[in-house]
């Protein structure tokens, strides 16, 4: 019987290379436990890393990783350091609109044009910054998508309806449910040519009704948020993936990871990791590592509090702010 196959597909920044020596390090585990079953590749896109400053930790990455034959690729990205181009992030800072460039690609960009010439059975959307602990909710999610008709499936969704306020509008919006997209395993054969990026669908003045999506948008920015501002009512929206997902579920159930059992401590999602540009050493990283951990694994809830709080001591959150971000582009 031919193996059915897999390609987990991963954005690699200049911010996530320290945290990478364990992220990659642990799909290991996913190959010694899955090898015999599934044809296994993790593609990992360089979006614009530094290979100077870091090309010494890629080589030691692929080291690591050399007992898992044929596991690894390491794929240039889009743009150099120095070639990058695009133009379409805002954020809200310091209380006004503005934009700026980021030396890097989108990640709806990249796993756009991975998903569409995928060959494989699964495309799989994961992270830099999702460590695996124990690769048996990986199993447990391609088993699901062996035997059920689910076009896509992920760790984690989003089932509610979120109203949150959009400081560039002035105005609520209502986030759609989707799939999370930090780990989540798309079926290629029932792949659609719609773009991964945010949409955001809305009705103008003058009844027209537009969709915005991110790099792909046919008005400009200020057009956006001009005729936006005048709309009444919340708007939907969807997140990175949601509109592609909802499409191609073609009214069927959203599934995740939590609708098969509690696999919770089997992997973590460091999320704000990339935005705090104070974890810039390997030893930050390593300790920083330790302690989510242990706020995840620890059975006691006293015991939780103190890693928490303990992190929240040593690495405080921070805003994305420019001078993070102009930070992470070295």
């Amino acid at each position: 019987m031919r193996k059915k196959s897999v390609e987990f597909f991963m954005m690699l920044t200049n911010r996530s290379v320290l945290m990478a020596k364990y992220t990659i390090g642990s799909y290991k585990s996913v190959y010694n436990l899955l090898n015999d079953k599934y044809d296994l590749k993790l593609t990992c896109y360089l979006n614009a890393v530094n290979k100077q400053k870091w090309g010494r930790q890629l080589i030691d990455i692929q080291k690591d990783m050399s007992q898992c034959s044929g596991f690894l690729w390491f794929v240039d990205g889009k743009y150099s350091r120095e070639e990058f181009v695009w133009e379409g992030s805002y954020y809200q800072v310091e209380g006004s609109s503005k934009h700026y460039k980021l030396p890097m690609v989108t990640p709806a960009e990249g796993q756009d044009e991975y998903f569409q010439k995928c060959m494989a059975d699964y495309f799989v959307t994961v992270d830099d910054d999702f460590e695996i602990l124990d690769p048996q909710f990986v199993r447990v999610l391609l088993e699901y998508m062996d035997v059920n008709d689910s076009p896509c499936i992920s760790t984690d969704k989003t089932i509610v309806v979120r109203r949150s306020y959009d400081p560039y509008s002035n105005a609520y919006t209502e986030g759609q449910p989707r799939n999370c997209t930090w780990f989540c395993v798309y079926r290629v054969a029932e792949r659609i040519p719609i773009s991964m990026c945010v949409v955001d669908s809305f009705t103008s003045t003058k009844g027209d009704v537009i969709t915005w999506k991110g790099s792909d948008s046919e008005i400009t920015w200020d057009e956006y948020e001009r005729v936006f501002r005048n709309e009444d009512g919340v708007r939907k929206t969807w997140d990175n993936g949601g509109w592609l997902q909802e499409k191609m579920r073609k009214g069927k159930p959203l599934v995740s990871l939590g609708d098969l059992g509690d696999y919770s401590k089997q992997y973590i999602h460091y999320a704000a990791f990339a935005s705090n540009s104070f974890i810039n050493t390997a030893f930050k990283t390593a300790v920083y590592r330790f302690l989510r951990q242990r706020v995840l694994l620890a059975d006691s809830r006293i015991v939780k509090k103190v890693y928490n709080k303990a992190r929240k001591m040593l690495f405080p959150d921070r805003e994305r702010r420019v001078s993070n971000q102009k930070s992470s582009m070295d």
